[in-house]
């Protein structure tokens, strides 16, 4: 608990300094506007997604969810380095909203979008699990803080209860809940997959895979991946057939790492899929 502590204060004292720095400089006048959040990029992962949150904390009070996801996709038309980093601002977005608005998540997931690969849907999910947990947690536990395999299988099956039935927004509850888990469990693939088993449908577990497998791809955990840059086909190799057709729709974008965005050492690696070979090509796109 004592190390938590120390830890919790050392991100706010970094976060805190750079947030001095945005509030005093921010642009329009004083307003703080959403490119001022890229002062965030500098520090670790968790120093980064803490200040990132902290940001949001303030924008939250004077902007809906909407608006701000809205603002986000503005800055990206003009800002190559948000359009690269957006994915994790999004997800702030989303945490932020669970976390200091007091909403229901089916209503903030009325008001996120798909912007930035569903960002916003992700980070929601990611906090609704730890509120579930740690009713008063905020923004300075979020990144200190993992749901445990046990609550991630008791609450699975009701999370998006609310939604059952509407469409888009099912799928990205389902979707963005698979993309909570493995965050949750730390990049662990295997007990993320296995989590999404608990799901009663084929279409709830596979739109749960499909969060959890994409998960892996773009986590910012870079070394907690469940790659391998010797072997194009893994993971999907090494998972269970229920689990083939979301990794090998999805393991083009990991074959495009490998190869370092060869396009045709991908076409060649998904000729080897197998079964999957299809699968793979579509995912290429």
């Amino acid at each position: 608990m004592r190390s938590a502590a120390l830890l919790i204060a050392a991100l706010l004292l970094f976060s805190g300094a750079l947030l001095v720095v945005l509030l005093s400089r921010g642009s329009s006048g004083g307003a703080l506007g959403m490119e001022d959040v890229l002062s965030c990029k500098n520090g670790t992962l968790r120093e980064k997604e803490l200040c990132y949150d902290l940001f949001m904390e303030r924008k939250i009070k004077l902007n809906s969810t909407r608006e701000l996801m809205d603002e986000l996709a503005s800055v990206m038309e003009s800002s190559d380095e948000m359009r690269i980093g957006c994915h994790e601002v999004a997800h702030s977005i989303g945490r932020v909203s669970m976390l200091e608005t007091n909403r229901s998540l089916a209503d903030v997931f009325s008001d996120c979008t798909q912007t930035c690969h569903s960002g916003c849907y992700h980070g929601a999910m990611q906090a609704f699990f730890l509120k579930e947990t740690m009713p008063d947690a905020g923004v300075y536990q979020i990144r200190d803080e993992h749901v445990s395999l046990d609550d991630l299988r008791r609450v699975v099956n009701t999370t998006c209860g609310p939604m059952e039935g509407q469409g888009a927004k099912w799928f990205q509850c389902l979707h963005g809940m698979g993309h909570a888990i493995q965050f949750s469990l730390e990049n662990n693939l295997t007990l993320a997959l296995g989590v999404c088993d608990l799901l009663r449908s084929d279409f709830e577990r596979n739109s749960c895979y499909g969060g959890a497998i994409m998960e892996n791809l773009v986590s910012p955990e870079r070394e907690t991946r469940f790659i391998r840059r010797d072997s194009p086909q893994y993971p999907c190799s090494a998972l269970d057939e229920r689990y083939k057709q979301q990794c090998y729709m999805m393991q083009p974008s990991v074959m495009m790492e490998i190869f370092d965005y060869d396009e045709m050492k991908v076409v060649a690696a998904c000729a080897d899929a197998g079964n999957y070979t299809g699968t793979c090509y579509l995912g290429l796109g």
